[in-house]
């Protein structure tokens, strides 16, 4: 067989877009957990700016079309075309803030760091799990459920990174902090109740 084939143009395409829907659903969640203003807190932060989240980001990619089979000649287009997805949401969740990111270009010369490598070993991992699951829906199985979270690492960070900082704010807030009694206006307080 010459070429690609329609299984691997599947795979390399669910990849890509899976990265946009991803991250909007664990936004989404944030937001119905801590309150609006989380996104707020997780731009500030730089969260996003963490070599983790790009590694985890590339691993995942990586990590779906190996467990979909796709010929390893196609990876790094397929990765390319995620990280361009990435790029995209980073870049339009920062301009709600008025501010600017070129996530890419910012992230790009930090791949040879021991955080970027750590994200990417897990993204490998959940991302090959997905990859699994797609290929067997090609073949007749059932499709991975939308409402799944595939970036789950991702999301556990996220969370963990949030509570952390939530509270912090609060407690800031409390001692009279200005800027956190700012914040705190648009996050949810008893967001464990």
């Amino acid at each position: 067989m010459f070429g690609r084939s329609k299984d691997t143009d599947h795979i390399r395409a669910e990849a890509a877009a899976t990265v946009v829907k991803q991250l909007s659903g664990l936004i989404k969640w944030q937001k119905e957990t801590y309150g609006p203003g989380i996104q707020l807190t997780m731009v500030e932060s730089k969260f996003f700016e963490n070599p983790w989240v790009y590694g985890y980001i590339v691993g995942w990619i990586e990590g779906c079309c190996l467990g979909g089979n796709v010929p390893r000649k196609f990876w790094s287009r397929t990765v390319k075309d995620g990280l361009k997805e990435a790029d995209w949401f980073f870049y339009e969740l920062y301009k709600t803030h008025n501010l600017k990111i070129k996530w890419l270009k910012t992230m790009s010369n930090k791949t040879k760091t021991e955080k970027f490598q750590d994200g990417m070993i897990y993204g490998l991992e959940e991302g090959g799990n997905v990859g699994k699951e797609i290929k067997a829906w090609l073949g007749g199985g059932a499709f991975p459920s939308k409402d799944n979270v595939m970036f789950n690492s991702l999301g556990k960070s996220m969370n963990l990174a949030n509570m952390r900082g939530v509270e912090e704010i609060f407690k800031m807030s409390r001692e009279g902090d200005k800027y956190a009694k700012y914040l705190s206006q648009d996050l949810k307080e008893n967001w464990s109740q």
